[in-house]
């Protein structure tokens, strides 16, 4: 999945190529920053893209591939030479799918893990 790719999916300001951009600042005001084409589609740098978009990890919708996530965000902080998320690429030790951040395993690995454990505490 490439960083425009997230941005169709992710970016509630991203409509039709188009940009509204639109964001909330600190007073929760509805503040314009910028309007027209995406930054993402000529390959330049967005800053509610940075901010609301790469900070998602953990709050990803059902719909929404993390493996693709995480490569997106990825490969646009390689883009721009940004300071990437250090747990951004952590894998899975058992199967080697990237891991949300605060996690020791992924979530089916770790369903596999709790049945065993239950498993083995049944028998004794």
């Amino acid at each position: 999945m490439t960083p425009s790719q997230l941005a169709r999916q992710l970016c509630a300001n991203w409509i039709n190529g188009m940009c509204e951009g639109v964001k909330i600042d600190d007073h929760l005001h509805q503040t314009k920053f910028r309007e027209g084409k995406c930054l993402l589609e000529s390959g330049q740098r967005c800053p509610y893209f940075e901010e609301i978009v790469c900070q998602m990890g953990g709050m990803l919708p059902d719909t929404c591939d993390l493996n693709g996530y995480t490569a997106a965000v990825t490969a646009y902080n390689r883009v721009h030479n940004l300071r990437s998320d250090r747990n951004t690429n952590r894998k899975c030790p058992d199967c080697g799918n990237i891991l949300v951040k605060g996690a020791r395993l992924c979530p089916e690995c770790r369903a596999e893990h709790h049945k065993k454990s239950v498993r083995e505490a049944r028998r004794s």
